[in-house]
């Protein structure tokens, strides 16, 4: 029996020539043979990248390059290469990190094995230079993931791969600031899909010194909680809440509430008085239980 089709999709931005590189080659050498990768250039002033990406086009027919008119973002970026996908699984791919080479035909395996609808893996976790410097675990079942979704993703976005009917079904990413793959999965779960992890690590995924600012951690999280706590009517909240909501004064009180409580914990360590301030904090049990529950979701 033939292989299904699978198509990969990824964006790219400002990454370098040396991550893309490998972060391509990564997905074009994996052993399941029958793959289309579908490349969003979301800067189309990066000559040097346009350049790089034609030459792909003409080593490898399964390479499909689409230049964006001016830069759109991620979200928008992601639902244009979903529009263009012929697979029968959607597979994602980060422009700067290292899918393993059996990475595509071990998740095509799972999914099918375990009657899923989407799957993704624990990663390795690499620096700006390759070395590798710790793993980050995730659990492998549907009701254990449903049970730690309350204090962040357990699929890690960049190993996605699942079936195209979900990605339709829900037509793609929305507008969720810095949240778009956990709005994604919150609605996947309320709409009865099945996830899963594979077992083992399938990625490894770059982490950089400059990471996430602080100010877009803050606001991050303080949506993340909205999302959650809308989960049971998530297919019936819209962009448009979600926009008045990031509008809101409500939404930025809760983010000046919790940047006042990560300035005081790191202050903690200099000064032990602050830790009076950070017990009066409104975030601080939230923190805690956050904390318990990643120590027990490690050890699922």
């Amino acid at each position: 029996m033939s292989e299904k089709l699978v198509t990969v999709i990824m964006s790219i931005y400002n990454e370098s020539v040396s991550e893309l590189n490998k972060s391509i080659n990564s997905i074009l050498n994996q052993s399941y043979r029958n793959l289309e990768f579908i490349i969003i250039n979301d800067n189309p002033l990066n000559k040097q990248l346009e350049n790089q990406l034609n030459e792909l086009v003409r080593q490898d027919s399964r390479v499909k390059v689409y230049v964006n008119n001016n830069n759109i973002g991620l979200v928008e970026s992601l639902n244009r290469a979903l529009g263009f996908s012929h697979g029968d699984y959607i597979a994602r791919m980060d422009a700067d990190d290292i899918s393993e080479p059996s990475r595509i035909k071990k998740q095509v395996s799972c999914i099918e094995q375990k009657n899923l609808d989407l799957i993704g893996s624990s990663l390795i976790l690499i620096d700006e230079q390759d070395v590798q410097f710790g793993t980050l675990h995730f659990p492998t079942r549907n009701e254990q993931i449903v049970r730690f979704m309350k204090y962040g993703t357990c699929l890690p976005h960049p190993t996605w791969l699942g079936k195209k009917e979900v990605f339709d079904c829900l037509h793609g990413y929305r507008k969720a600031l810095y949240c778009e793959d956990y709005d994604f999965l919150l609605r996947v779960l309320k709409r009865g899909y099945k996830v899963g992890n594979c077992d083992g690590y399938d990625l490894r995924y770059r982490v950089r010194k400059c990471g996430i600012s602080q100010s877009n951690y803050v606001k991050q999280y303080v949506l993340r909680k909205y999302l959650y706590k809308h989960r049971d009517i998530i297919l019936q909240v819209d962009e448009e809440d979600i926009l008045l909501y990031l509008n809101s004064d409500k939404f930025e009180e809760a983010c000046l509430a919790y940047e006042d409580f990560c300035t005081v914990k790191k202050n903690v360590k200099k000064n032990f008085l602050c830790i009076f301030q950070l017990l009066k904090n409104r975030y601080f049990w939230s923190y805690i239980n956050e904390k318990i529950a990643l120590q027990m979701r490690n050890r699922v």
